[in-house]
């Protein structure tokens, strides 16, 4: 049984696995809450790893890694593609004969709000989080994107959590609105309410975000349910 660990510099593996607060504990992935040297992280354990949902990842275009390693990689990617991402510090995988048995990823703290808590009907957050959710479905990334998976830092949508790889490398209708679908469900959910002022906006930006024509963008609308 091996680790294979990416950690940035200044930070050692001991450091990064020091005790702290859990601020969430589900059946396969645990999140804490810790301090080093006055800063804040995040540490996110996975406990096991399915041999299928790891073959589906790889099959859909992942690495041969565990969950939270492989999220880090798709943050990293998104970055590099311009988009704004927490900042992850450290990430990798527990081997055990040669399969991803649990995983981390650890990301700095930023000290902004979650979208979720903010977005009310301000159209303002709404055109951006349209803009946002646009720009992944433009680049080919159509994992859910919940206002809960965003931060607001000083005007920017932060991603938080990016489970699933790239799809495809650009605009597709059906996975568009397979994922607009999910996320407006899992957001109704978790309580967010939107009027008709903040849908126009939402659409308005995801229009811009994904360069959509007014022909496609009517398409997506008549096939989303009735808020």
């Amino acid at each position: 049984m091996s680790w294979r660990w990416h950690v940035s510099s200044g930070l050692s593996q001991k450091e990064l696995w020091c005790q702290g607060e859990i601020v969430s504990d589900g059946d396969r992935v645990k999140v804490v809450r810790f301090e080093v040297d006055g800063c804040v992280y995040f540490r996110k354990e996975s406990s096991s790893e399915q041999f299928g949902r790891l073959l589906e990842r790889v099959t859909a275009g992942g690495s041969w890694c565990s969950m939270p390693e492989q999220e880090a990689r798709n943050l990293n990617q998104l970055d590099s593609e311009g988009f704004c991402v927490v900042p992850v510090v450290a990430a990798g995988s527990h081997f055990r004969f040669g399969l991803p048995v649990k995983g981390v990823m650890v990301t700095a703290a930023l000290d902004a709000p979650l979208l979720e808590s903010v977005l009310g009907e301000n159209p303002e957050l709404w055109l951006g989080y349209g803009k946002l959710v646009g720009r992944l479905h433009c680049r080919g990334y159509f994992d859910d994107c919940r206002a809960k998976d965003v931060l607001v830092d000083h005007g920017r949508m932060v991603l938080l959590d990016r489970e699933k790889s790239r799809s495809g490398k650009r605009w597709n209708y059906q996975n568009a609105l397979k994922s607009l679908r999910r996320t407006s469900y899992r957001n109704q959910r978790s309580g967010i309410q939107a009027d008709a002022g903040a849908l126009a906006a939402f659409w308005a930006g995801y229009a811009e975000g994904a360069k959509l024509d007014d022909e496609k963008l009517r398409m997506l609308q008549q096939k989303m349910p009735p808020r």
